[in-house]
């Protein structure tokens, strides 16, 4: 527990400290630091600071919405209370229910079922730090939380004030904290703020350690120039906008990437900034320049991320990220192109350049999707190519194409020259007749469906849930699966409207077998017109997931909702489902192989889309230059 404890608090202080401050206050964790002047007892100063604080979930929702969840929770536990003590009461002393009581029962049972049907969705909850108490933190000795030294005062570093820095008396002293880091007179904070956005601007920061000010990092490189900016930062009242504007509307920043032999002679590693650094996107701004590029972009503000990243078209920013680069869609795209590592803070980037981002940009459904919108929006935006060419040219570019980019294009695009003789052979596959996906359940939430009663839980349980299930054969991550709260509990889960396009819902169905009671139902018109349940009907059976298939021709055009049902409470009463598709061809084994995109079947790329995808994945649109 102290190691855990002892490590917590030095993530928080080195995050801190590097963050903000440009120093490796973590290095006088066990003793004092070997190379800048800070004591062991200013750590603690700090972690004393994070040791009087929480982690803690909050809403993150207005209070109205919060109370309006709440109220209607309170109502759900109060008749299922009610129902409880009646069942109690009318079954004591192994009495049967009278009529009345029965009549009663059933009541309830309806005002909880109607309760949960209307109850709101839980609003959405962020982790935040909360203070927990105000005591001073003793030295560890040699880092060992279990042998306390002297007590060090909660204070800011002694290093940054010219007298003795004052204690901190108001709760944990995460505000005196911050106003202490945030003086006009404090040498470090403005200065590693502006290194910072510089950074982001050019490429290269002023002091080539952004994280390390101290001993052991390197000099400015322009040092007046980073002591004005600072000083123009903070009298423009720590304004990043007017800073952002400063830096940009500079001539250094507007210079050209150009080569310059002879000033390459005198300075080969660009220290003095004689020209533009070419350097190629972040991963951020080149997915939301894709999507701006295709007229796809959603800049709506706020709202809550996404974990479906390649499926949205908002911006990159509305995306979740796990600390382990391991849980979500996003993880595996963004550590692709060198997003770095939240385990911690970070100086920078790495730039890779690896065999899986081309393969990424050449095969992916994503860039597919994003070459046939660009295709599309630069077709119509003329009648001839070489008009088309210089347009997509400037889209993406900026430019015109040079006289041999626009006889290349020309060449390529003529090449397509579909026959106008009718076919006899089998109609190819096109999108309109390829698979569409449904649902995979492969997120951390359910989405759009909605889910009234505990049996489902708050999202997809894992593909395989050990000890109490075995799905063998499906690769799947994610399935709905009844036995959130055990058999006693109920619940719905309900798609949301979905139209049929195809003869065919393909999906995989296991659990209870008890029609009404563990089903999965296809409701048109309100009706139910197609059932399923799973193929166990005794308890301690397998619960394999098998593949089941509703013929749905006869409702083609028609618009349908699914719902997920779990009405039985004691004994084998909950059902798996996953995997659910729109299909013409008829299957008699599950997708096993299948890929995931929503679109499952694709149609070869015309000459444009082909063009369309390779300007997108080009070096020019990748780089800054």
């Amino acid at each position: 527990k102290a190691q855990a404890q002892s490590e917590t608090l030095d993530d928080r202080v080195d995050t801190f400290s590097r963050g903000f401050l440009g120093l490796t206050v973590s290095c006088a964790r066990c003793h004092d630091h070997k190379f800048d002047p800070i004591p062991t007892s200013d750590y603690y100063s700090l972690a004393g600071v994070f040791n009087n604080t929480r982690s803690a979930i909050s809403p993150f929702a207005p209070a109205d919405i919060v109370q309006q969840f709440q109220k209607s929770q309170q109502t759900i536990k109060q008749l299922d209370a009610a129902i409880k003590k009646l069942q109690a009461e009318s079954t004591k002393g192994g009495k049967k229910p009278t009529p009345q009581q029965s009549e009663q029962l059933q009541k309830l049972r309806d005002q909880s079922t109607q309760a949960k049907q209307v109850a709101p969705a839980k609003y959405p909850e962020i982790h935040t730090l909360v203070d927990s108490g105000s005591r001073d933190m003793p030295v560890a000795l040699r880092g060992d939380l279990r042998k306390p030294g002297p007590v060090a005062p909660r204070r800011s570093l002694r290093i940054l004030s010219e007298t003795e820095p004052q204690p901190f008396k108001q709760g944990s002293g995460r505000r005196e904290l911050a106003a202490a880091i945030t003086r006009p007179d404090n040498p470090l904070t403005a200065r590693v703020m502006v290194n910072r956005i510089w950074q982001h601007h050019l490429g290269r920061a002023l002091v080539r350690t952004p994280s390390n000010f101290g001993t052991l990092g390197e000099a400015p490189t322009h040092p007046l120039l980073l002591d004005w900016l600072a000083a123009e930062f903070v009298s423009s009242g720590w304004s990043m906008k007017q800073l952002h504007r400063t830096i940009m509307l500079s001539a250094t920043y507007q210079m050209s990437s150009r080569f310059n032999e002879q000033a390459f002679a005198s300075d080969g590693d660009n220290r003095l900034i004689w020209r533009m650094n070419p350097r190629r996107l972040e991963v951020e701004a080149w997915r939301d320049s894709l999507l701006t590029v295709t007229g796809e972009l959603d800049q709506r503000f706020g709202g809550p991320p996404t974990e479906k990243l390649l499926n949205s078209r908002r911006r990159t920013l509305y995306t979740v990220i796990s600390r382990n680069r391991d849980r979500f869609e996003s993880d595996d795209f963004l550590k692709l192109f060198d997003f770095p590592a939240p385990r911690a803070t970070s100086a920078g980037r790495n730039t890779s350049t690896v065999p899986q981002q081309f393969l990424f940009m050449f095969n992916s459904p994503f860039m597919v999707n994003r070459a046939r919108a660009l295709a599309q929006r630069v077709e119509a935006s003329a009648k001839d190519n070489a008009t088309r060419i210089d347009n997509v040219y400037q889209l993406l570019f900026s430019r015109s194409p040079s006289t041999r980019e626009l006889a290349m294009g020309l060449d390529f695009l003529q090449q397509e020259t579909p026959s106008k003789a009718p076919s006899t052979g089998p109609k190819p596959t096109t999108s309109q007749d390829g698979d569409l996906l449904i649902a995979d359940f492969e997120g951390q939430t359910y989405g759009e469906w909605k889910t009234t009663g505990e049996a489902f839980g708050p999202g997809p349980a894992p593909g395989t849930l050990p000890g109490q299930m075995a799905v063998t054969g499906f690769q799947g991550k994610g399935l709905v699966n009844s036995y959130y709260r055990g058999d006693r509990t109920t619940g719905t889960l309900t798609s949301p409207p979905l139209k049929i396009q195809r003869k065919y819902i393909h999906f995989l169905v296991g659990g209870g077998k008890y029609p009404g009671a563990t089903c999965m139902n296809l409701r048109v018109d309100g009706k139910v017109v197609r059932t399923a349940t799973g193929p166990n009907d005794r308890g301690g059976g397998s619960e394999k997931l098998s593949p089941a298939t509703w013929d749905v021709s006869e409702f083609l055009g028609k618009t349908a909702v699914i719902e997920i049902v779990d009405q039985r409470s004691g004994g084998w009463g909950h059902i798996n489902v996953d995997h659910l598709l729109q299909s013409n061809q008829k299957r008699a084994s599950s997708p096993l192989v299948q890929s995931k995109p929503a679109v499952m079947a694709k149609a070869g790329l015309t000459r444009w889309q082909q063009y369309a995808q390779v300007l997108l994945s080009s070096n020019e649109f990748m780089h800054l230059r």
